[in-house]
């Protein structure tokens, strides 16, 4: 199967479990720094980034599942991302998972469902 891209032991794949759309997002921080008898003068401190995922599983048909992802999001560990290509993307942490079931068998079981996934990076290296 093709993966998409991978986050700790989780696989986005086409064929199971995958997202439609990926933003990112940057932030850029400036220290506001008090002078006497001028404007303040701004500092950079830094930057953050941050990705939105959303997409599709459904489970019934090809057994994957978002309870993967909370499972890895309640470990409450950073995961490696890896890009489809094999480019490593360093380490990011979940911060957000949302769901909307749809769709339903008989029993209840779903099967649409449809998810988002906020995520922020953490760094270069894990220990």
């Amino acid at each position: 199967m093709a993966v998409m891209m991978k986050l700790g032991s989780f696989n986005f794949e086409i064929a199971t479990a995958v997202y439609q759309e990926l933003n990112e997002k940057y932030k850029y921080d400036w220290s506001s720094q008090k002078r006497i008898g001028n404007n303040p003068s701004l500092q950079f401190t830094g930057y953050s980034k941050s990705i939105s995922l959303s997409g599709v599983f459904y489970p019934a048909k090809f057994g994957k599942s978002i309870d993967d992802l909370i499972t890895l999001a309640n470990d409450g560990k950073p995961l490696l991302m890896v890009a489809g290509t094999g480019k490593i993307l360093d380490y990011w942490v979940i911060n957000d998972i949302s769901q909307t079931k749809t769709i339903f068998f008989n029993n209840g079981q779903a099967r649409k469902v449809s998810f988002s996934l906020e995520l922020s990076f953490y760094g270069e290296k894990y220990q």
